[in-house]
């Protein structure tokens, strides 16, 4: 609609300037040209005005390149080169149990890991770098909150051991989780490389212990700590990254789960062979989502990509009708 309006105003104005003047005037004043002089001062300005703006455009638009390539190149903190993800939508009513939902996913990821080209494969809740599903509080053993802090609060990630494989994600300290670490075994958890500086700026955070929630949930059992990861991009590329904390998925199983799928090749060459597995597991499981992460990726920048190329367009049009 502004669009369509200045167009309209500004195509008529010449016209209505025109229609303004009185010629019969304009000849008798013998070509002194008070109207024109009038005009060309106007036009003058305008230009006058338009070259520091188109500058101003030029510039902003510099900047604005410079930031999404700056935004291309930031550590996401994992590797999304060949990783297919595939999200399944899992019936709570069939699977309306914790051994029967990760029997499900267990079964799932055996055939898959039988495919030609499939090197590793994992599961995870939450898939960077723009998606984060789950954020809970968290207490550190020992740590007493002040009268009316409230306590901290960071990503919360269910994984299995195969997810920092297939996406290349180092331990930095400690232990990745075992597939001993199901159910009946003692409850661990993996901490991010930032939240261990900031609560553990000068201790090794190995071997501690924290849990899920403040003081209001006291209930929640404690967990030891066995490692931590470097820091991953759950919430986007911009800004700080988030605190975040990892337990194994077999000792609080979740329908809402994604498999990532490491392949040896062109990951989306294998897009078919995987929906052929699953639905010979389960014919009846819908697939909400088959995507590889360097989609992901760039759908991630998607958004500043199309402000960037918008504003040099701009700007490139402004810097040609100076």
């Amino acid at each position: 609609v502004i669009s369509l309006v200045c167009g309209l105003l500004f195509g008529m104005f010449p016209a209505l300037q025109t229609k303004l003047v009185d010629l019969n005037s304009t000849l008798k004043e013998g070509g002194r040209g008070t109207a024109a002089s009038g005009g060309s001062s106007f036009r003058r300005a305008l230009v006058v005005v338009e070259i520091p703006l188109s500058l101003i455009l030029l510039i902003g638009a510099g900047i604005t390149i410079r930031s999404f390539l700056r935004l291309r190149h930031v550590e996401t903190g994992f590797d999304s080169s060949n990783v297919l993800s595939v999200r399944m939508g899992v019936n709570p009513a069939k699977y309306d149990s914790r051994e029967k939902t990760v029997a499900l996913y267990d079964e799932v990821q055996r055939r898959l890991a039988m495919l030609p080209g499939v090197q590793v494969t994992g599961i995870t809740n939450s898939l960077p770098p723009i998606q984060n599903d789950a954020n809970d509080s968290f207490t550190i053993e020992g740590r007493r909150a002040g009268a009316g802090d409230e306590a901290p609060i960071a990503t919360v990630l269910l994984v299995d051991p195969g997810y920092f494989k297939a996406l290349n994600i180092p331990v930095l300290r400690g232990r990745a989780f075992l597939d001993s670490d199901r159910v009946n075994a003692p409850r661990v958890a993996m901490i991010s490389e930032t939240l261990a500086n900031r609560h553990f700026p000068s201790e090794n955070p190995v071997g501690k212990r924290m849990k899920i929630g403040g003081a209001e949930r006291a209930n929640m059992p404690w967990m030891e700590i066995v490692g931590v990861v470097k820091d991953v991009r759950y919430d986007g590329l911009k800004g700080p990254i988030d605190l975040a904390y990892y337990m194994p998925y077999a000792q609080v199983p979740q329908r809402g789960q994604d498999i990532v799928i490491k392949t040896a090749g062109d990951p989306a060459s294998l897009a078919n062979a995987v929906r052929a597995v699953i639905r010979a597991v389960d014919a009846d499981i819908p697939l909400l989502r088959v995507t590889t992460l360097e989609e992901r990726m760039s759908q991630a920048v998607g958004e500043p990509r199309f402000q960037t190329t918008l504003l040099a367009v701009f700007s490139g049009i402004a810097l040609l009708l100076s």
